[in-house]
């Protein structure tokens, strides 16, 4: 039991020496958080789908919960993305963007600028391929309409 014991201690001491030496950094320690959220209000993400389809609407309460639980400091952004990505206020967002089209490509980009070393969540129906910032962390979340048959993966990207 002891030797178990000095094992477990020893083995926890080097991994906090590692993390030490590599600078790593925990997520729920140091600074204010700063999160931008990226939800896909173009036409797709409107069609009806399974009655567990998450809607706009949907993607929206997603993001009210995960900023109650937000630090005073830290710094959240709103991108809706139509024709154009749009900045919109956390607080109140209005749906004001173009729906006949999906710049992904653009939203993102002007994520990751934003996001500095925080990260990015997207919620989006996955019509349009979803390019991951390589240097961002990126969350995708599945939203829009839900058919059995509409499943697709479309790459696998892994740091």
């Amino acid at each position: 039991m002891r030797s178990t014991t000095r094992a477990v201690l020893r083995l926890a001491a080097i991994v906090c020496l590692a993390g030490a030496i590599a600078d790593l950094r925990a997520p729920w320690r140091g600074g204010p958080r700063t999160r931008i959220y990226v939800v896909d209000a173009s036409a797709s993400m409107t069609a009806i789908g399974a009655p567990e389809s998450l809607t706009i609407a949907d993607a929206l309460r997603f993001v009210q919960l995960d900023l109650l639980r937000s630090r005073p400091d830290d710094r959240s952004t709103l991108i809706l993305v139509g024709a154009r990505p749009v900045i919109a206020d956390l607080k109140a967002p209005v749906i004001n963007v173009d729906p006949m089209g999906t710049d992904l490509d653009g939203a993102l980009r002007q994520a990751e600028a934003l996001a500095g070393e925080g990260d990015i969540v997207v919620l989006t129906d996955g019509r349009a391929p979803v390019p991951i910032p390589p240097r961002v962390p990126t969350f995708v979340v599945a939203a829009g309409p839900i058919d059995p048959i509409d499943v697709r993966i479309s790459a696998v990207q892994l740091p």
